[in-house]
């Protein structure tokens, strides 16, 4: 048991003004991670350039958002144009076969949603929150007629998760300030989605107790025939079993990044003390000094540029006594006097200390990309020229094995988005109120056949199985298409593969999605040019007509 300290005192007391205020452990955790993510975590310390305190204690002056910019590689590698999948149906799966005209149908709506929905930005957006908070709560819903997700902060959210992650329900509820009577006061807001309706709460005034929530009013209820919200953890094989949430991009990490920022930070300030090197005098008397040296200039006001604020130049250019600068006005037309035996010199540093912090710096910054498993090539590094894909592949290869696992983690979250939109463009609100969407009606049928009538009266919905191809991380370069396209066909000439397995071969190279149909185009065009050939052939064969130019100069000859 400990003893009772002044320390631990402020400690519970802090904890309970957190409980008073109706924020849990789980809420500041992800409020901490989503601060690091948006460089505000270091809000309430004290500027860099405040030398009162210990160097740090300080909030760095220049930082790396290095968490945010690789995030942002990973979401443009899994969801990004280039590699954006491509939408199918399983072959096999439970429920009625889709196929012929129903599947076609179900597949163009699918294309049109996505369209619709914007879902190729909302799915980078939907895998950068996870990135930065450790979970997703997205809710699907249609607005005016056309499909859209919209995100809540994970952190305001508390799911009931079945056994295969599928959202029962979930509880938002999150707080806001007003003013009132002169006097701060807390309101908390709550929210309620469940498969049967999605009711808010009145604002209710937070007194430090717990509220019953059943004694609240309701100020708005929409009935609803799922629930329509999608959770994701990121990074969910390593979490705990039970929990619901993931762990951010930079979990463990925030020492680290604190350090980098700090280096980044030190080396900013020691740029400007070398680009502003100090004057001295050598051989002149202190107290006379100055009047021998020519007019000193005004020296910039603290308020005129961001550099002069650090204290210790403040010190040097007299503003922290106040006085006025003596510094001497450099200029190419001024003229120094200085007595014999004076000399005037730039103090600079040797530089060995930037060394040291530039250093440090590529080292943090390389400790946390590998942590992490992401490559952020220097363009200078990679020279000029076209980089074949296999050498882009071998120099990314830790971070083609993070983007793998997101592909399969994110492409089930996404298809899970999608399913919950087609089960919602099937609903009863839906046909009432319609959906604004070319391919909805053709659709239909398809989409009334995923419903299933139990025992107990209750619809079940069979999810649709749709199926994911993805497209490569790196386009080929030219090279790489020329040389696969030189082995086929030497391949093809020596009778060492088939035509067939040419096509297959370069078919990733050259973009060819259907090998049997591309290998019916090479037949029919091998059979166009054989036919256009023997026609050539046969018209420099045949003997000239009567009516041919050349049989008429015969003829006129003869005669």
């Amino acid at each position: 048991m400990s003893l009772p300290t002044p320390q631990n005192d402020l400690v519970r007391g802090a904890l309970g003004t957190i409980a008073t205020l109706g924020e849990s452990e789980r809420y500041w955790r992800i409020n901490a991670y989503d601060a690091l993510w948006e460089g505000l975590h270091y809000d309430g310390r004290p500027s860099f350039w405040d030398t009162s305190v210990p160097l740090r204690e300080r909030a760095p002056c220049v930082q790396s958002f290095l968490a945010r910019t690789a995030g942002r590689r990973l979401a443009s590698m899994v969801f990004g144009d280039r590699s954006w999948p491509t939408f199918g149906l399983a072959p096999k799966a439970y429920g009625p076969v889709l196929e012929g005209p129903s599947a076609d149908a179900l597949l163009e709506l699918v294309e049109e949603i996505i369209e619709s929905a914007a879902l190729r930005v909302r799915a980078r957006d939907y895998i950068l929150q996870g990135l930065k908070s450790g979970s997703v709560c997205a809710v699907v819903c249609l607005r005016d007629g056309l499909p859209a997700l919209d995100f809540l902060p994970a952190k305001w959210c508390t799911p009931d998760l079945a056994a295969d992650g599928a959202v029962r329900s979930v509880v938002v509820q999150w707080q806001t300030m007003a003013v009132e009577n002169g006097r701060t006061v807390q309101y908390v807001h709550r929210r309620e989605i469940n498969g049967a309706e999605d009711k808010t709460y009145a604002p209710t005034l937070n007194e430090g107790k717990p509220i019953d929530w059943s004694k609240v009013s309701v100020t708005a209820s929409f009935p609803l025939e799922f629930c329509p919200v999608v959770w994701t953890k990121n990074g969910a094989d390593c979490t705990e079993p039970g929990a619901i949430d993931g762990y951010p991009l930079a979990h463990g990490l925030e020492d680290e990044i604190l350090a980098l920022d700090l280096a980044l930070s030190q080396g900013h300030r020691n740029a400007l003390y070398n680009g502003e090197p100090q004057m001295i005098r050598t051989g002149v008397d202190a107290d006379a000094g100055a009047l021998q040296m020519g007019p000193a200039g005004r020296t910039a006001s603290p308020e005129s540029a961001f550099s002069w604020l650090n204290p210790s130049l403040q010190a040097i250019k007299g503003w922290a006594s106040g006085g006025s600068s003596s510094a001497t006005k450099k200029a190419p037309g001024t003229i120094w006097n200085l007595p014999t035996g004076g000399d005037a010199k730039l103090l600079e540093s040797t530089g060995s200390g930037m060394q040291i912090i530039s250093t440090n710096t590529a080292a943090l910054r390389r400790s946390i990309l590998d942590a992490i498993g992401v490559v952020i090539a220097d363009p200078d590094s990679l020279g000029k020229g076209d980089l074949s894909s296999k050498a882009l592949h071998l120099m990314h290869a830790p971070m083609l094995d993070v983007a793998d696992n997101l592909r399969e983690e994110y492409g089930r979250a996404l298809v899970r988005v999608l399913d919950a939109m087609l089960r919602l463009c099937a609903t009863k609100a839906a046909r009432e109120g319609g959906v604004l969407l070319a391919s909805w009606e053709a659709a239909l049928p398809a989409l009334d056949g995923r419903t299933r009538t139990r025992t107990d009266g209750r619809a079940t919905w069979l999810p649709v199985p749709l199926k994911l191809t993805w497209g490569e991380y790196f386009e080929p370069s030219w090279s790489d298409v020329t040389a696969a396209v030189t082995a086929a066909r030497t391949g093809v000439e020596g009778g060492v593969i088939s035509r067939a397995q040419a096509v297959r071969m370069i078919a990733p190279v050259v973009g060819v999605s259907d090998v049997d149909e591309e290998l019916e185009a090479v037949a029919s065009d091998a059979s166009a040019s054989a036919s256009a050939m023997r026609n050539t052939l046969f018209s420099l064969d045949a003997p000239p007509s009567a009516e041919s130019p050349a049989a008429e100069a015969t003829e006129t000859g003869d005669g």
